[in-house]
Parts: C-alpha cells; sequence; structure tokens
C-alpha cells in the first residue's frame, strides 16, 4: 500500500485534468498526458524497485480501460479499481457530476484524491480555464470534509493527523501559484475560509500536548514515528500554515476582490461606525473647556490622515455611481471584520477592530465634560493610526472591486470627512467656540 501512496503521488504531480463539459478532445489530451505521465516515472530511478514499478500498472490499467470503454468506465465505482481508486475518483471529478469525496473520513484527508497537473500549452483558453474550475472543486471539496469532521477531532484522531495542515498549506500555495484563486466563486472562499477559522488556535501549549498524545499511540503508519522531536515539526507546520494562509487572504483579496464583498462592506459598516465616534469627540470638543484642543486635534488628524490615503489611492473622479446599501455593524459583521484584520494584514498592520467599545467609557466622560477621567485613553496619534488603516483598506479595495458602489461609497466618506476636518478646525482656530 506504501508503494501506490508513492506511485500515485507521483503520477499526480506530474500530470492535470477537468469538468464533465469537457470535450472528447480534451479527454484524449488528458488519457494521453496522464499515461505518458506514469511511464515517465515507471522509467525514473526509484521506480526500478520492482514494488514500486508494479504499483504504477494499476493507475496506468484503469486508463487504459477508460481509453477502451469510457462511458462505462467513468460512472463505475472507485472501489471497483484496486490501487486506483483515488485516480478513478479524480476523473470522475473532472468528467462527471461528482461533488464530493467517495468516503468521507480522516483518510480521505490524509490521502486524497488530488488534482492533476496538465501542459497548459497543450489546451485552448476556455478549456485550460474549465480544467482550472474542476482543480477548485477538488480541493474545496477538501476543504468541506475538513470542516465537516471538525478540525479538533481530526488532529486527535491519528498520530499522523497534522498531514492534515501539510496538506491545507499545499492547496493554499497551490491556489496562489496557479491563479486558482482568481477563479473562486463567493461560496468555494466561504468554505475554504470556514474551514481555516475551525482549526484549533495552534500555540505551542495545544501542540505540546498534542504530540505528547500522539507519541502515546504511534504505531504502524505514523509519519512523524522517525522524527526525534514530534513538537518541533508541530511547531513548523504551524508556522508555515500561518504564513500561507496570510498569504492566500492577501493574495485572493489582491486578484479576487468580488468573492471579499460582504467582508468590506461589514468593513464599511465598521468605518462608519468610527466615524460617528470621531464625531463625537469633536462634538465633546466644543464644549470641554480643558480638553477642547486636544480633542479637536485628534479629530483633525484622523480626518488628514484618512483623507490623504483616499488620495493616494488616485481612485478616479466618479459621478452618478449608485452606493452600496452599508449594513448594519452586527456582531455577525464584527467577526468579518475581526476575519479580515486578521489575515490580510495590510501593510503588515492591523488595527484594534474593539477601539470604539473600548473607548465608549472615555467618550461618555468626554460628554460629561470630565476632561481627567476620559484623558487615559483618548490619545490623538494613536486613535488617528488605528481608524486610518481600515480607509487605506478600503481605498485600495474600492480602486480595484468591479463594485463601483465602492467608489460611491469613498466619495460619501471623503464628504464626511472633509466635514469633521473643517468642524475641527473651526475649533482650533476659534477656541471660544461653543463654549
Amino acid at each position: 500500500m506504501k508503494y501506490t501512496i508513492i506511485a500515485y503521488a507521483a503520477m499526480v504531480f506530474l500530470c492535470d485534468a477537468s469538468t464533465s463539459e469537457l470535450s472528447s478532445h480534451v479527454k484524449l489530451l488528458v488519457l494521453q498526458q496522464a499515461e505518458d505521465n506514469i511511464e515517465s516515472a515507471m522509467s525514473g530511478e526509484t521506480s526500478q524497485n520492482p514494488l514500486i514499478r508494479n504499483s504504477f500498472l494499476a493507475p496506468l490499467g484503469y486508463l487504459h480501460q477508460l481509453r477502451t470503454n469510457w462511458t462505462n468506465t467513468i460512472v463505475m465505482s472507485p472501489h471497483t479499481f484496486f490501487n486506483a481508486e483515488a485516480l478513478a475518483e479524480t476523473f470522475q471529478f473532472y468528467f462527471t457530476v461528482r461533488t464530493n469525496f467517495e468516503e468521507e473520513t480522516v483518510a480521505t484527508l490524509l490521502r486524497p484524491p488530488a488534482p492533476l497537473n496538465l501542459n497548459k500549452t497543450s489546451y485552448s483558453d476556455k478549456e485550460w480555464r474549465e480544467l482550472k474550475i474542476t482543480e477548485n472543486r477538488i480541493i474545496v471539496s477538501w476543504f468541506h470534509l475538513f470542516t465537516s469532521l471538525g478540525p479538533e477531532s481530526v488532529l486527535k484522531s491519528d498520530p499522523s493527523s497534522m498531514l492534515t495542515l501539510v496538506r491545507m498549506k499545499a492547496y493554499l500555495d497551490r491556489m496562489c501559484r496557479s491563479g486558482l484563486n482568481e477563479l473562486l466563486d463567493g461560496n468555494d472562499y466561504a468554505a475554504i475560509v470556514e474551514a481555516i477559522n475551525a482549526v484549533p488556535h495552534l500555540s505551542d501549549e495545544y501542540l505540546a500536548k498534542l504530540a505528547e498524545d500522539h507519541n502515546k499511540v504511534s504505531v504502524g503508519k505514523d509519519y512523524f514515528a522517525h522524527f526525534s522531536n514530534r513538537f518541533l515539526e508541530y511547531q513548523n507546520i504551524s508556522k508555515q500554515l500561518s504564513v500561507s494562509i496570510e498569504y492566500w487572504y492577501y493574495s485572493t483579496w489582491q486578484v479576487n476582490p468580488n468573492v471579499l464583498n460582504n467582508s468590506m462592506l461589514a468593513l464599511e459598516a465598521w468605518i462608519n461606525n468610527d466615524l460617528e465616534h470621531v464625531a463625537s469627540i469633536i462634538d465633546a470638543a466644543d464644549k470641554n473647556i480643558d480638553g477642547k484642543s486636544t480633542l479637536a486635534k485628534h479629530g483633525l488628524n484622523f480626518a488628514n490622515q484618512a483623507l490623504m490615503e483616499i488620495a493616494n489611492a488616485n481612485i478616479p473622479q466618479t459621478n452618478h455611481l449608485q452606493a452600496n446599501v452599508i449594513p448594519k455593524l452586527t456582531e455577525q459583521n464584527l467577526d468579518l471584520v475581526r476575519e479580515l484584520n486578521k489575515y490580510l494584514r495590510y501593510r503588515g498592520q492591523s488595527f484594534d477592530v474593539d477601539y470604539v467599545s473600548k473607548s465608549n467609557a472615555d467618550l461618555a466622560a468626554l460628554q460629561a465634560d470630565d476632561w481627567k477621567k476620559a484623558n487615559a485613553r483618548i490619545q490623538p496619534d494613536d486613535a488617528s493610526a488605528n481608524l486610518t488603516l481600515p480607509i487605506a483598506i478600503l481605498a485600495d479595495y474600492a480602486k480595484r472591486s468591479p463594485n463601483d458602489g465602492f467608489k460611491a461609497d469613498l466619495a460619501l466618506i471623503r464628504a464626511r470627512l472633509e466635514g469633521l476636518r473643517d468642524r475641527a478646525s473651526k475649533i482650533i482656530t476659534q477656541p471660544g467656540q461653543g463654549q
């Protein structure tokens, strides 16, 4: 069985294919390339071992049967083809309506039917796009299965289970490297992010306990059994996965902005809430004798920095665009903003999603004209920086999004910021105003 896995893995990383809508011409190309790649792998140095060489025969036999009797073979249960089950299932993803794995188990997560790797130059642009969409379908099915089985349970189920996170990293990297994330739709994106969010917090304490538990049950096919320090291997996997998640998220945000539409609407709701907070601070500056100048400068700094970010985005002036309907800042939308903040790492930075709620007590003190009590948390520079980064994120996104409503939204935010700036500036230049 070990050699069968090696043989199939070698073939998978040498070949590629797509959907039930593909033409007979494409089917023949895929078959030919798959056969050629298996034969190439059989002639390699590692295949000189008879056991390894023989393990290629079953996949090659399956492809031969497809060539001679496609109609019946393609719909047969993958279990019909001993030692070629994964390949048979993979072909069903490409050439039938299959959308999930035959067996929904941890074993499938560890050794799933894998996307094929084909030569792009053999296909038309339309054919290649269909092939890549199917490749995504296989990958997204894996993420669905990972979530449905419960990542916490998955990681505890098998001493080799950390390999599921290795595969997750490999799939995320593959999507970025091959441009697959450009072809994700909203449901695909949501399924992947749901799986990422479901991964337990991989703290050193958690990983140490997991490694200890796995060492106690390390029998049979334990991939990590030969490592001198299982915990260190788990740490490395965790760190590498974290990097891949951030890279995939940022890459998807760049090349396929439409799938983050809901997250960006949630960010707009968050920004509007923070603008209300800034407006309230400027209101407090109108009547707070001791803190008037500092509070007004806070509002002015924020408005100027945010307006600069919008200007730097170089979005052309647009007229007659329909603005988006901005949702309320519900807890669900706050979670979307937290997710965006956690994974996007725009400019390598993050912001405090809960800044406003933390500042509510200080704002209440300001509104009661108690400057000394409020001064602890209202700090102009820190607050301005925290509130400006989301504006920069929105401005960058609006420039690339196919939804022109974000450009209209940004124009409204710009006008609102200009009003806050002018009002704060007036308080600073006319200290007696509003007292």
